[in-house]
């Protein structure tokens, strides 16, 4: 599996809490591809890769870094996840796994938009559309919001490619992008819920929210962020 984080410059220093609880519920197996403009100071675990952008990573042309970032991936298919999604629970490997497999099927490929791993798709309209053992992919009714949420999620690197444009921020890829995902372009989930996290940083604050860490991983986190 290919899967990518995308960082900017002022929230490199979050890596150091991502790596550690995505190595303790993801793999430390798992490489994990890391996207920024400016290399952590910092110690990562030897599954973590950086690759550097070009930059500038300004907030209003967030899509710009993204952009960036999906000429330089070869794989049709990958997860995108960002550095301050902090892992407070086993991933569901194997639901995962099905998923990725179910993303490289020819057919799907042609049309599906991204499989949602959160339970971001499920809190909307939605209709079952397939059972894949232990899971109930769903996917929501067109025109409902945030069909381009950037939740962690596999997506399909040419028609996100073909959605983005240039010069926008996070919010407004998100909102504007789900208006303009074009008719027949479909966007699953699972009801099942196999990657759970919490963002963790309230950028505009400048301060931690531990409240979803159990209390062993907070003892380890306060400790890296003293």
């Amino acid at each position: 599996m290919k899967l990518v984080v995308l960082t900017c410059d002022t929230h490199t220093f979050l890596l150091k809490g991502f790596a550690y609880l995505f190595n303790k519920y993801w793999s430390p197996e798992q490489v994990v591809d890391i996207y920024g403009t400016m290399s952590p100071s910092f110690h990562l675990p030897s599954n973590f890769v950086f690759h550097e952008l070009s930059g500038p990573y300004p907030f209003d042309k967030w899509t710009d870094s993204v952009m960036e970032m999906l000429d330089l991936i070869e794989e049709d298919t990958f997860t995108f996840m960002l550095e301050d999604y902090w892992l407070t629970d086993p991933v569901k490997l194997y639901e995962v796994d099905m998923l990725e497999s179910l993303m490289k099927n020819s057919w799907i490929k042609r049309k599906v938009l991204r499989v949602d791993l959160t339970a971001d798709r499920a809190s909307q309209r939605h209709y079952h559309v397939y059972s894949l053992s232990s899971l109930n992919v769903i996917e929501t009714v067109p025109g409902t919001p945030y069909q381009m949420s950037f939740q962690t999620a596999i997506w399909n690197r040419k028609l996100l490619q073909k959605v983005l444009i240039r010069g926008e921020n996070a919010h407004e890829a998100e909102l504007d992008g789900s208006n303009r995902l074009p008719p027949g372009i479909e966007v699953y989930g699972t009801l099942e819920w196999p990657v759970k996290y919490h963002p963790v940083y309230r950028f505009r604050r400048h301060e931690f929210n531990y409240q979803y860490l159990n209390s062993e991983d907070r003892v380890v986190i306060e400790k890296m962020y003293p």
